[in-house]
């Protein structure tokens, strides 16, 4: 390569001389930046003329720098605190580690010079510069700098520990020297909100501690710590959630509100002993999030036209079932969302009110003061209500009181935990309801899970093997997708999540069936028969689609599952 002096070099010479762009772009694209402020390769690739990777290959080859994939990289965190979090991200930097004396520094921008000279001035060290992404580089500084965060709290929190009693569990003595504590406890949170997770676990064992976060729908270890700094952080937040620091021995629910990322967040509390200690899961709810509309929930245009009639009848019940964590309280907020207007007076009993719709009547339980889903269903009853959500049915009194409701007149919408959407007819008999009541108001049954999705940034696709072509029955080398793993999905493969549907509609046949006391694999027969499209089949359209993966439909079809004679497994 020649001796080139880069210094004197511009951007737009080194383009040109690389025939990336021509002479015309760069004067159009010149002109923009006096207009706009912005920087001569922003507006470049802001027009089209360029790409960001056409733009870090091109700089890579001419300087001879390493274009790098910064998810790959091995980051020090000792190096990375040379400089200061603010500093890195006004000027785009980020020191990743030292080789043969030289710091190796990521840059956006390797011509910014007076950037390079500085840190080099403030470190006493030679610089050895790499060129990454934009967004690779901002998800970085962001991650490294946190994990600092947490470690500082972490070694604040061994220093200080002696001064907190823990079995005296006093809430002022805690309060006083608790700083510490309370920047690991707003690290941890302001991590879990900002990646999006659903519930952060505390656990404890007999010599280690760890913390792991719900995200997608899978449990992720996030760092572990001494059993005496994870005491001192149970003590925190019972304190926060207003909770007794004394008692250990029995259950204890609280909540915390905090503003994060300037949103309202809801922490739900959930204090549990184990023999090793207090177990502690905190469900995160985000007030200011937007609720979903019946439109974005995914359902298909066959399923959505189908809900649509079931929650415009009159009265009945409709029931969406499913497991813990599989979307069901969305579906509902949604369909509460889409029937609420000023001429029908709606009324909701809920544990937790998770989020607060205008124009809804919404009660939380308190079963400390007695207040229970069924005291508060007969009341509700005498308040002229026209729809009434129900945010579980648990037991048999709770099944009787709401089809009572569905019976006389009222529409309701509740959830109840079954696998898919006939074994609910079963579940309703197990609890005591005979088959006559449940033909009379039973509208419906929606069954969902959620599935996660593939990340769009690292998605590709690798043709169907003989044998994942014969599981879906479909033709060997159809492309199958996958996510490879990449630094916006936190190396998965998956980026966020949607949910499947089965939807069975309680016709004249069906309850004619269910009065004869068909058992489910006749029941399904029948819905199958009048087109019912069951959760794996659901999934498999999104497989084939490219949203999701075999690997994903797989866990469908083991958690619900017929045999070829057709009964429930």
């Amino acid at each position: 390569m020649p001796d080139i002096d880069f210094r004197k070099l511009r951007l737009g010479e080194i383009l040109i001389e690389n025939n990336v762009i021509t002479e015309k772009h760069l004067d159009i694209a010149l002109e923009a930046t006096k207009t706009t402020g912005k920087k001569l390769g922003e507006v470049l690739i802001n027009l089209g003329f360029i790409t960001e990777k056409q733009l870090l290959q091109t700089l890579s080859y001419q300087m001879n720098i390493p274009l790098i994939e910064l998810q790959d990289y091995p980051i020090k965190l000792d190096k990375v605190k040379l400089i200061s979090e603010d500093w890195a991200k006004k000027f785009e930097v980020l020191i990743l580690g030292e080789e043969d004396g030289h710091l190796v520094m990521a840059m956006t921008n390797p011509l910014d010079y007076n950037t390079r000279d500085t840190v080099r001035l403030f470190t006493d060290k030679e610089i050895k510069v790499v060129i990454c992404t934009h967004a690779s580089l901002s998800k970085a500084i962001q991650d490294s700098y946190r994990e600092l965060n947490v470690e500082h709290a972490l070694g604040s929190m061994d220093q200080a520990s002696g001064l907190i009693d823990t079995e005296m569990g006093d809430a002022d003595t805690i309060a006083e020297s608790s700083a510490p504590i309370i920047t690991l406890l707003n690290n941890i949170l302001r991590k879990a909100v900002t990646s999006n997770a659903s519930d952060v676990h505390f656990e404890t064992y007999e010599k280690i501690a760890r913390v792991r976060m719900r995200i997608d729908g899978d449990l992720k270890e996030e760092f572990s710590l001494k059993t005496s700094t994870y005491t001192n952080l149970v003590a925190r937040i019972k304190v926060a959630a207003n909770l007794n620091t004394v008692e250990k021995r029995l259950p204890q629910d609280g909540r915390i509100n905090m503003v994060i990322n300037r949103q309202n967040i809801d922490f739900r509390i959930s204090v549990l002993p184990t023999y090793a200690g207090e177990k502690v899961v905190i469900r995160i709810l985000n007030q200011t999030q937007a609720l979903l509309s019946l439109e974005e929930l995914g359902f298909t245009a066959d399923t959505e036209r189908l809900y649509r009639n079931l929650i415009t009848s009159p009265n009945g019940i409709i029931l969406v079932t499913g497991p813990t964590g599989s979307g069901k309280t969305t579906t509902l907020y949604a369909t509460l969302s889409a029937l609420n207007s000023i001429d029908k007076n709606i009324t909701t009993v809920e544990n937790p009110v998770e989020y607060k719709l205008f124009g809804i009547n919404q009660i939380q339980t308190n079963e400390a003061l007695g207040l229970d889903f069924n005291v508060i269903l007969r009341s509700i009853l005498r308040q002229d209500p026209d729809i009434i959500m129900i945010g579980e049915i648990r037991d048999e009194e709770t099944a009787a009181i709401a089809i009572r409701a569905a019976s006389t007149g009222h529409l309701v919408l509740s959830t109840l935990h079954t696998n898919d959407s006939v074994s609910t007819i079963g579940r309703l008999i197990d609890m005591g309801i005979p088959p006559y009541l449940i033909t009379d108001s039973l509208r419906g049954v929606i069954a969902q899970r959620l599935v996660k999705k593939i990340c769009p940034q690292c998605k590709t696709s690798v043709p169907a093997t003989p044998d994942q072509a014969a599981w879906l029955g479909i033709k060997e080398g159809t492309p199958l997708y996958h996510g490879t793993g990449c630094s916006h999905c936190e190396n998965t493969g998956y980026k966020g999540r949607i949910a499947i549907y089965e939807m069975l509609p309680i016709d004249g046949a069906m309850q004619r069936a269910i009065e004869k006391k068909a058992n489910s694999a006749e029941l399904y027969q029948l819905a199958e028969s009048k087109g019912l499209v069951r959760l794996a089949d659901s999934c498999k359209e999104l497989v084939l689609k490219g949203i999701t993966t075999i690997q994903e439909h797989g866990k469908i079809t083991y958690t619900v599952r017929t045999s070829s004679e057709g009964s429930l497994s």
